[in-house]
């Protein structure tokens, strides 16, 4: 299986460690990925929202390298999905639209000729892989690990609004079990994460978010797998703060090279002058996965402060954090 693999930009920015461990598993699961080179961003909802031809003409690019290479799309990210398989599904539907984004597109020499399909990891690993196979892949498998997926509105609504399918939970959900863990219901699950609030009403988006994750402690969840990228929760810039405390836990086999690598990844953007505190511990439970718990003291971020920071604060670029949770839910990717 051979895919032209769209990263995006959030990916390579925010969460590299998700794009690692794709192109880990990618081989062991006989997935291809083949870069697109030249691609740009994906375009996502916010430039719709601004202007409709551009969001059309700059996914409809991106989808014009794809049938170059004569392959269909794969994305790890929620936005970018949403975008591309708007586009595709529009432009392929909708003469008028296509006419005009091709109008544009002719400047660069390009031409969407409607011949590939997005898909998102999740749906990759469902539809071409299929559930056994990543079964029959896994080595060290979650055993009764509760879940709860958290699988993000712009994996399951596009579906909704162009196929009228409802698979997206579905998948997450049977993907999860494969690996041995329990996907557990919860009374939220389709419920918005708040991430779009996030910059324009920071209490609002963590409020939302809250709920949710409230819902999930009451359903008796140890973890949460996400699809999304957009979570109030993990995207807080702590870059300049003047202290950290660190904790590691993980299981017999950790070493102490992984707890230095995990320390270094966490603190490298504190300031030069910060105090660091770092403990680990090891524990028989916690075997082939580890849990961090970090704590940061004079923390800048536009996310905490709100947005009536100061004009530098708000150009800080955002960095995820891992973090425990206030409901003491661990997020897993």
């Amino acid at each position: 299986m051979k895919y032209a693999f769209f990263l995006g930009c959030l990916i390579p920015a925010r969460e590299p460690q998700y794009e690692s461990s794709v192109r880990k598993i990618a081989p062991e699961l006989g997935i291809e990925l083949v870069e697109m080179e030249g691609a740009n961003c994906c375009a996502p909802f916010s430039i719709q929202s601004m202007d409709y031809a551009s969001w059309l003409s700059l996914a409809a690019r991106n989808l014009c390298i794809a049938e170059q290479m004569g392959l269909n799309v794969l994305t790890l990210c929620n936005d970018c999905y949403e975008s591309l398989l708007a586009t595709n599904t529009l432009l392929k539907e909708n003469r008028e639209l296509r006419d005009g984004v091709n109008a544009v597109l002719a400047d660069a020499g390009l031409e969407f000729k409607g011949k590939t399909d997005v898909k998102i990891f999740s749906d990759a690993l469902y539809e071409d892989v299929g559930v056994e196979r990543v079964k029959d892949t896994v080595k060290k498998p979650f055993s009764g690990l509760r879940v709860a997926v958290q699988p993000g509105c712009h994996l399951t609504k596009p579906k909704r609004m162009h196929f009228g399918q409802r698979t997206g939970i579905t998948a997450l959900d049977e993907l999860v079990q494969a690996t041995g863990a329990v996907s557990v219901p919860y009374e939220r699950k389709e419920a918005c994460c708040g991430g779009p609030l996030r910059g324009i009403n920071d209490e609002v988006a963590l409020s939302v978010a809250k709920r949710k994750l409230d819902s999930m402690k009451a359903a008796g969840v140890d973890a949460i797998v996400h699809e999304a990228l957009n979570h109030p929760l993990l995207n807080v810039d702590y870059k300049g703060a003047t202290g950290a405390l660190v904790h590691i836990t993980g299981g017999p086999n950790m070493s102490l090279k992984y707890v230095q690598d995990v320390a270094k990844a966490l603190t490298e953007d504190l300031d030069c002058y910060s105090n660091v505190i770092l403990g680990a511990r090891v524990s028989p439970d916690f075997g082939g996965k580890c849990r961090v718990m970090a704590i940061m003291t004079g923390v800048q971020s536009p996310n905490i402060l709100g947005p009536k920071s100061t004009p530098m604060l708000e150009r800080t670029p955002m960095k995820p954090v891992i973090t425990k949770s206030k409901v003491d839910i661990d997020f897993i990717r």
